[in-house]
C-alpha cells in the first residue's frame, strides 16, 4: 500500500509557497509540456526526437527535417495540453462526457477520421499492449453499450471531487471502457491530469523507461480488479512531481533572495 501522507503534506508545503512567481512557473511548464509529450507519443508506440518536440511545443516553424506524421500529431498534442490546462483553471466550467469527445477530437484532428466518436466495431480483448494478460481476459463493452455508459462516467466526472484517487479512477475507467478506436490510454492520461490541475496538482509524467511498469499495472487493475499495484505506481509519480515544482520553488526563492 501506497501511504498517500507524502503527498498530503507536499501539496500542502507547494500550495503554502503560492501563488508562484512567472520565472518560476514557466520553465516548469515548459518541462511538464515537453516531458508529458515525449512520454505520451512513446506510450503511444511513437519515439520522436526531443527537438522535433521542443520545436512544435514551443510554436516554432517544423525544419524540413521533422517527420510531417510527428509534426501533425505534436500539434494537435500542443493544442490539447493547453486546451485542458485552460479547464484546469476554470471550475465553472464543469467536466463532463463532451469534454472527453472533444478532447479526442482535438487530439486526433487531421490524424484519424475516428477522432471524436465511440467506436463501433468490438475492441481488442487487451486493455493495454501488454502482454501480461492472455488474450481474452476482459472483454470491453460492446458499442451499443458505450453511449450510455460514457454518459454515466460524464456525470461521474461532473460531480467528482478533484483529488489524487479520483484521477487515478478517471483514467482507470476510460481504459476499461475503451469508448474510442484509437487514443484510449492517452485520454485516460489526460483526463486524469485534468482532474489533478483542477486539484492544483501537477500533472503525473510516466517515463519513457517506467513503461512496460506502467502497462503491466494497468492491465493488472483492468483484468484482474486489484488497482493496488495501479494506484502505487501512479501516486509514486505524482510524488515526484510535486518534489519537482517544490525544488523549483526553493530555487526560485533562493535567487530571489541574492
Amino acid at each position: 500500500m501506497y501511504d498517500t501522507a507524502a503527498i498530503a503534506e507536499r501539496k500542502f508545503a507547494l500550495d503554502r509557497l503560492r501563488p508562484l512567481p512567472v520565472p518560476t512557473v514557466l520553465p516548469l511548464v515548459e518541462w511538464f509540456e515537453t516531458e508529458l509529450a515525449l512520454s505520451d507519443a512513446a506510450l503511444e508506440g511513437s519515439a520522436w526526437p526531443r527537438e522535433t518536440v521542443l520545436r512544435v511545443m514551443a510554436d516554432a516553424v517544423p525544419t524540413p527535417g521533422d517527420d510531417p506524421a510527428a509534426t501533425l500529431w505534436l500539434s494537435n498534442y500542443r493544442d490539447a495540453v493547453r486546451w485542458l490546462a485552460t479547464l484546469a483553471s476554470d471550475d465553472a466550467v464543469p467536466l463532463s462526457e463532451e469534454t472527453v469527445i472533444a478532447l479526442h477530437r482535438l487530439l486526433y484532428r487531421r490524424v484519424a477520421g475516428s477522432g471524436g466518436h465511440y467506436r463501433d466495431v468490438a475492441a481488442t480483448a487487451r486493455p493495454t499492449i501488454s502482454l501480461t494478460a492472455p488474450a481474452g481476459a476482459y472483454t470491453p463493452p460492446s458499442p451499443d453499450r458505450l453511449p450510455s455508459l460514457m454518459t454515466v462516467l460524464g456525470r461521474w466526472l461532473a460531480s467528482v471531487e478533484p483529488f489524487p484517487e479520483a484521477a487515478l479512477d478517471a483514467h482507470y475507467r476510460l481504459a476499461r471502457l475503451q469508448p474510442f478506436a484509437v487514443g484510449n490510454l492517452i485520454i485516460g492520461r489526460m483526463v486524469m491530469n485534468l482532474v489533478l490541475g483542477r486539484g492544483g496538482y501537477p500533472p503525473i509524467v510516466i517515463p519513457i523507461d517506467h513503461r512496460a511498469a506502467y502497462l503491466e499495472a494497468l492491465e493488472i487493475a483492468i483484468v484482474e480488479g486489484n488497482r493496488s499495484a495501479f494506484r502505487a505506481f501512479m501516486l509514486q509519480l505524482l510524488e515526484e512531481s510535486l518534489d519537482r515544482c517544490l525544488d523549483a520553488a526553493e530555487q526560485g526563492m533562493a535567487g530571489e533572495e541574492r
